[in-house]
This record gives structure tokens, C-alpha cells and sequence, in this order.
């Protein structure tokens, strides 16, 4: 089962499907994410808001859908 996503992963969703990047970087993961990690990290805390608000909404469905389910990464 797989986690769900935090605030930065929603937002980096959104920016790879709305078609924000151009194909070449959206295809080269390490490059996109420092991109999306740069604009993330100029983004007030009002702009964050929105994918906080999506993350937790995710967070719950999650645990609706996953009751028992708690992360245990391996090791």
C-alpha cells in the first residue's frame, strides 16, 4: 500500500499535469524535482496552504480506505 502524498508531492503533481514544465524536464525526475523544489521553497505560506489542505484531505481518505495501515519502511 502506498503512503499518501504530502504537500510538496500534490504540488508537484499538479505541475507535471497541468503540463507546467516542458516534456524534456518533465521525463528527468532529479531536474523536476529541483525546479519544483525551488518554486516550493519561494512560495508563502498562503500558496502552501492549498496543498497542505489537499495532503490532509488525502491523509484521511487514506486512512478511511487503509485502517490498519501504518509506514514501515524496509531496512
Amino acid at each position: 500500500v502506498p503512503r499518501s502524498p504530502n504537500a510538496f508531492i500534490c504540488f508537484r503533481r499538479l505541475i507535471l499535469g497541468k503540463g507546467y514544465v516542458p516534456i524534456e524536464l518533465a521525463s528527468d525526475n532529479p531536474t523536476l524535482s529541483k525546479v519544483c523544489g525551488r518554486i516550493w521553497k519561494s512560495m508563502d505560506d498562503m500558496a502552501k496552504k492549498r496543498f497542505h489542505d489537499i495532503a490532509d484531505h488525502l491523509a484521511r481518505e487514506h486512512k478511511k480506505a487503509y485502517p490498519d495501515y501504518k509506514y514501515q519502511p524496509k531496512r
